[in-house]
């Protein structure tokens, strides 16, 4: 299957502009674009009201990952209408890790309106907690923050 908006031409920062609009309009409180060196959006983190005061997120923008997708979905001709120069730029790669992202976003916030799931649920894994997100930590610490369930007999 080929990656998920891998055709599209929105520039990153009207994406990462639409994603800051989306969780505004769903109660974040405060909201934070990074830019790297050649000033392009780089990440987003957002703080918001949950059930137990309010948190910080961080989500998870990855232009590098997403360029080697496109790079072996090219290859293994899963793309339809994208050049190998398309496929290997690190631009476009950052515009599809951000459309991508924005199209998660849209999903889960539908999950939350829904009732399906809390916000919490939603986004735990990227709760910021002295510096790190509830993944970083939890998988630093080799997925054992939980304790192992109990054998039965």
């Amino acid at each position: 299957m080929a990656l998920l908006c891998y055709t599209t031409s929105v520039a990153a920062d009207k994406t990462a502009a639409q994603i800051t609009h989306l969780l505004s309009r769903h109660g974040a409180r405060s909201l934070l674009i990074d830019y790297d060196g050649a000033r392009n959006p780089s990440g987003i983190a957002f703080e918001i009201a949950t059930s137990k005061g309010d948190r910080q997120f961080q989500l998870p923008i990855n232009p590098e990952a997403v360029g080697r997708v496109l790079r072996r979905q090219f290859t293994d001709r899963k793309l339809a209408g994208i050049s190998l120069s398309k496929a290997g730029d690190p631009e476009h790669a950052r515009r599809v890790a951000w459309r991508i992202n924005l199209e998660w976003v849209r999903v889960q916030l539908a999950l939350i309106e829904s009732e399906m799931a809390t916000l919490e649920q939603i986004f735990l894994p990227y709760m910021i907690l002295n510096g790190r997100t509830v993944y970083e930590i939890v998988e630093g610490q080799g997925m054992k923050m939980l304790p192992a369930p109990e054998e039965k007999p």
